[in-house]
């Protein structure tokens, strides 16, 4: 570290490389939902006080009968809704209950009039719609061309990570303090990436931050090493 003087940037230093700490959006997807089971979640969204709560899930399960060619939502299992057969630990059942489907589904029930699910659940819809988005904005790989209103790839420069990011920060506000660490993870993939833009680089597989993937680089470095 450098002695007498004030670092600026974000995370820290170290030998004079700057460290931008993040928390493993996997795990924090897990803490949102692990959280919601047992309380509502009060947040802003496009300026509007909105609620969602995940009973309106468990509703929609349970009138969404069938087999898995006639059901709404078929990827939907009781361990992704009951609370005491949930696997917690499993973030593809956290991802598929915070998908584009469920919300589109909840959505097009309300909008069509059904009296299923109450009005007030279109809060639900967009608080899943939310989170299904910042997801695909962390959790990125491929370089795609001509999809530029797209979250779930790569951030490039014409990408809308970096609208979305500040404006999702806002949106969770919300958060528990408990839960804050999406607020400075979401901030540090948006300084990451005007950072990296201005030394030249061009796309940002945000995923290459997960954990897991960071373990794979290192045990395949570990593993390289041995032989070298």
């Amino acid at each position: 570290m450098r002695k007498n003087t004030e670092f600026r940037g974000m995370g820290f230093e170290i030998q004079n490389e700057e460290i931008v700490p993040l928390f493993d959006p996997p795990h924090l997807l897990k803490g949102i939902r692990n959280n919601f089971l047992e309380h509502d979640a009060t947040y802003l969204y496009n300026g509007k006080r909105q609620v969602a709560t995940w009973n309106d899930i468990v509703k929609l399960y349970e009138m969404d009968v069938g087999d898995d060619d006639t059901k709404m939502c078929n990827k939907l299992s009781d361990v992704h809704i009951y609370k005491d057969k949930i696997k917690k630990m499993k973030v593809s059942l956290a991802a598929q209950v915070f998908s584009r489907t469920v919300s589109a589904v909840m959505r097009g029930i309300i909008t069509h009039g059904s009296t299923t699910l109450p009005r007030s659940a279109m809060d639900t819809a967009d608080f899943l719609l939310f989170f299904n988005k910042l997801f695909d904005s962390v959790n990125g790989t491929a370089l795609v061309v001509g999809l530029p209103g797209n979250l779930k790839y790569a951030a490039t420069k014409d990408s809308p990570h970096l609208n979305f990011w500040p404006k999702a920060v806002k949106t969770l506000e919300f958060i528990p303090p408990s839960l804050k660490h999406w607020k400075h993870t979401i901030r540090g993939f948006h300084y990451l990436w005007q950072k990296l833009q201005k030394v030249g680089v061009h796309y940002f597989p945000t995923r290459s931050c997960v954990i897991y993937v960071s373990r794979i680089c290192l045990a395949l470095l570990s593993y390289q090493s041995t032989y070298l």
